[in-house]
């Protein structure tokens, strides 16, 4: 019922009603002066009308109110409740500037004309009460939205001063006195719904918040708070009706003022006598009920405190100051403690990590509860013990937070069985084998690692399946016969059998199954303990499949153990040798070697022991017979065991053939010895026939080219132009004729140079080939655009001699460019370096690219190029002593492309 009455009470003092209630009086007086409607202005027949400013104030005052309270934390609405403030304060604070000035500011004009004048007003203008009102309520609104909190007792007597002001009104009119709603004649006098709205908005302000003090009486649920609501009906109410009655009866005549004021004194204090002895009985009433209620918290004190001693969990409150308030006969074994030293001592002083235990508290404080807190509690002997706090906050009659509660949950064996169960668990999850739980029924219960590696399914999609899921079709009676054993109590040991995986693959397992035994003893599952098998099953097959091959190999194949005797030999081995099969077996292998050949068997066997498992090596044995035949051993020496196995291959036909060969090889190296003496004498030969050639056409050129320019020098006056043109040509091909000789001497030349490989650096070498070229191109506009060139393995003299003839011709066949570009570059691919040189000259017409590198090959005539057509040619046999290819490419005008490719 309480919590019914407190319901109505917060309805009957809300906020939004009352500014709804506010608004309805302003929209009525609107709407009256709006129609002309008298009864909405007065409220009353015969009353003063209402202003219509002060009902626009009244309407904004109440969207204020409502604005405020309806979403405070909305800025929209915030700025709406400031704005109508805002509005009230200007309309206001501009009416008294008005009665202070006596001046018309136009603000009582300004919504509409003033058709009814009383006695000394100002057509339009609000009252001097109703004015200061405004600015108050005005300046309680703003205050509101601003910070309630901080300005709460400003706000409160605002918006009682404004709801008494307006309750004097309502008086005035009830009592028809004028001068408690007219200050003096010449000022409007409050109209009688501008009271009640004044009123009503006063009691809105000071109900705005829950925290306001006013609303805190009237709605609270104590003592107080019930008087209150009693008392306060009857201390306004009775004395405003008796008032009433006692001015009616003294101007009617009933009665002289003195004995009015006497029975508004007895009616009063009897009244509010009776008032006050209900109020008493209402008292005595709850305080028995408070005495019993207090009784029944006494019992229930007691049997709590009973059940928190017989906990075996160590319980303890605290204060807020870390301070343990209480404690129960659990904390005291814990702790090793009495009670009165563990009251009023810090709780972090029994654990082993204050710090932390102090972190705790506070953050129960903070977030309100703790769950599954760790800490370790010291008992006073040294011992310590795991424990789980779980702790939460407890309040005061006030609903203010007093304390800490906190149980803690010894864990020590807890832990000790976890860590168990993790080590074993780590066992079973680490284990390659797939270990799985099953029940009677054959579902699966649990699956570890192991079992997904294996079978492919992972936990989630193997638990809660029948176990017929891995058995292939052909192999479901197994499983069940399995299950009928477990179920009689047998165990099944190392049961190989087929499985299949997710992907349907089968494959060999050994199962071992053991049956799991519930806590009544009886077989409530089983375990299976599953070991892939498919590789030892694969091995024993290809075991076999070996000896088939060791019987039927036609080489000789043999087992030695790690004294170096025969362990067994194949048929081959038999029919090599002519010994028996007994004669061979336990007997050492070297005694069956050739005497010459048995160290260095020795020596290779040592050396596999030592350094490598297997080796290929050469032997003689000798045959029952005698017969001596050569034999190429592969063997493998296997570390586990010591044992040796070996291939034998009869290389006696080989060894013959080797010998042959050898004579054969002997004679071929004489006769070319002899031909390499017979070449060398050639070379030498035509190196002298070459020099005397050159210098035999040397000579004649030379005299004519002396000749020749003596005459241009002697006779140049007696010859014509056309004789000197003959000379100069003359001259011309005689030089031409000299560069012809030496280009033949060192193509001739580059055959027999011999080389000097080393690394070389291209790009440094193009940069300085085409600079000691630059004489050459001499105010041209030529450009070198050198890319990253890797380097190579050639000789650098050579090389050096390739860059000088590509670079040359690039420049010569630029020559018509206004522009001429020349760009060298490089990579590596593969097993090859390859450069390319590329400029925009001339360029060659493709279908004669295969003259380019021939002697004497020209593509283009004399009066075009200055050249004798060796140059290339001395360029390919320089790439080809390297062992690298030339190629070229290009078009006519448009420029060529040449590339050189080397090995790595």
């Amino acid at each position: 019922m309480t919590a019914v009455v407190n319901k109505r009470i917060s309805r009957f003092v809300g906020r939004i009603p009352l500014a709804v209630a506010a608004i309805a009086v302003g929209v009525l007086a609107l709407l009256g002066w709006m129609f002309d409607v008298a009864l909405l202005k007065t409220a009353l027949p015969g009353l003063p009308p209402i202003k219509l400013n002060t009902a626009v104030s009244l309407v904004l005052a109440g969207l204020s109110l409502w604005a405020a309270c309806c979403l405070p934390s909305c800025r929209f609405y915030q700025r709406v409740a400031q704005l109508c403030a805002g509005g009230i304060l200007l309309i206001a604070l501009m009416t008294i500037g008005e009665y202070l000035t006596g001046m018309d500011f136009g603000i009582d004009q300004l919504f509409a004309k003033d058709i009814v004048n009383f006695l000394g007003d100002i057509p339009g203008r609000m009252p001097w009460r109703v004015a200061v009102c405004l600015v108050m309520l005005a300046l309680a609104l703003w205050l509101l939205v601003w910070d309630s909190r901080f300005f709460a007792k400003a706000i409160q007597t605002q918006a009682f001063v404004v709801a008494l002001t307006a309750i004097s009104g309502l008086v005035g009119y009830a009592y028809d006195i004028a001068g408690m709603h007219q200050m003096r004649q010449a000022f409007s006098p409050m109209s009688l719904n501008a009271a009640v709205a004044l009123a009503l908005l006063g009691l809105g302000i000071a109900c705005a918040r829950e925290e306001f003090l006013f609303r805190q009486i009237i709605t609270s649920d104590s003592v107080a708070g019930k008087g209150v609501r009693q008392l306060f009906p009857a201390a306004i109410g009775l004395p405003f009706v008796t008032g009433w009655l006692v001015v009616q009866g003294s101007r009617a005549g009933y009665f002289s003022e003195s004995i009015g004021v006497a029975l508004f004194a007895v009616i009063n204090m009897g009244g509010l006598g009776v008032v006050a002895l209900w109020n008493a009985n209402m008292l005595i009433r709850i305080d028995g009920q408070r005495k019993q209620a207090e009784d029944k918290l006494l019992s229930t004190s007691r049997y709590s405190r009973s059940l928190i001693e017989a906990s075996l969990d160590p319980l303890v409150t605290i204060s807020r100051e870390g301070k343990i308030t209480d404690v129960n006969e659990a904390t005291v074994r814990a702790t090793g403690v009495v009670r009165e030293e563990l009251v009023g001592r810090d709780f972090s002083d029994f654990f082993t990590e204050p710090d932390r235990a102090r972190e705790g508290y506070h953050s129960v404080f903070a977030k309100g509860s703790v769950k599954d807190y760790p800490l370790t509690l010291r008992h006073l002997s040294g011992t310590l013990t795991e424990v789980l706090y779980n702790a939460s906050v407890y309040r005061n009659e006030q609903g203010d937070v007093a304390g800490v509660f906190a149980a803690a949950r010894d864990i020590s064996e807890l832990k000790r069985t976890e860590a168990k169960n993790r080590y074993l668990a780590a066992i079973v999850e680490s284990s390659d084998d797939a270990i799985i739980g099953k029940t009677l029924e054959g579902i699966i219960t649990s699956w570890n690692q192991g079992a997904e590696r294996m079978y492919g399914y992972t936990a989630d999609e193997a638990m809660g399946q029948p176990m017929s899921l891995l058995v292939p079709p052909r192999h479901q009676d197994d499983l069940q016969r399995i299950m009928d054993a477990l179920k009689g109590g047998k165990h099944v040991e190392h049961f190989e059998t087929l499985r299949r995986k997710k992907d349907g693959t089968e494959f060999y397992v050994s199962l071992s199954i053991s049956s799991i035994s519930g806590t009544g003893g009886g077989i409530i599952g089983a375990a299976t303990v599953a070991r892939d098998i498919t590789k030892l099953k694969l091995l024993e097959k290809e075991r076999e499949q070996y000896f088939k091959f060791f019987r039927l190999s036609m080489d000789p194949m043999c087992i030695a153990d790690p004294y170096g005797c025969f362990r067994q030999v194949n048929p081959a081995f038999v029919l090599l040798t002519h010994f028996e099969e007994s004669e061979l077996v336990s007997r050492p292998f070297l005694d069956f070697v050739l005497p010459e050949d048995r160290q260095g068997t020795l020596d290779e066997m040592k050396l596999q022991v030592s350094t490598r498992p297997s080796m290929n090596f050469e032997n003689r044995y000798v045959c029952k017979d005698g017969q001596v035949v050569f034999l190429s051993w592969t063997a493998y020496f296997d570390n586990s065991d010591g044992v040796t196995y070996a291939t034998a291959r009869n290389i006696t036909e080989r060894k013959c053939a080797e010998a042959q060969l050898r004579k054969y090889n002997e004679h071929l190296e004489e006769l070319v010895r002899e031909r390499t003496g017979k070449l060398e004498t050639a070379n030498q030969d035509l190196e002298g026939f070459a020099y005397s050639v050159s210098h035999d056409l040397r000579v004649p050129l030379r005299a004519i080219d002396g000749f020749s320019r003596i005459l241009l020098t002697r006779y140049e006056n007696q010859l014509d132009d056309e004789g000197k043109r003959y000379l100069n040509v003359v001259r011309d091909n005689t030089k031409k004729m000299g560069q012809l000789i030496d280009d033949i001497l060192a193509f001739s030349r580059m055959g027999r140079l011999g080389m000097s490989v080393s690394e070389t650096d291209m790009e440094s070498l193009v940069r300085e080939v085409f600079e000691e070229l630059t004489p050459c191109f001499a105010g041209r506009g030529l450009t070198l655009d050198i890319k990253p060139l890797p380097p190579c393995q050639g000789d650098p003299a050579m090389l050096r001699q390739v860059w000088v003839n590509l670079l040359s011709n690039a420049i010569k066949f630029t020559r018509p460019k206004a522009l001429a570009l020349i760009e060298v570059g490089g990579r590596t691919e593969g097993a090859e370096t390859l450069f390319y040189i590329k400029d925009n000259g001339a360029g060659f017409d493709m279908q004669y690219a295969e003259k380019l590198f021939g002697v004497f090959q020209r593509l283009h005539g004399v009066e075009e190029f200055e050249w004798t057509g060796i140059g290339l040619a001395i360029f390919k046999r320089i790439i080809t002593r390297h062992g690298g290819r030339v190629w070229a490419e290009g078009k006519v005008d448009e420029g060529a492309t040449f590339y050189i490719s080397l090995p790595n």
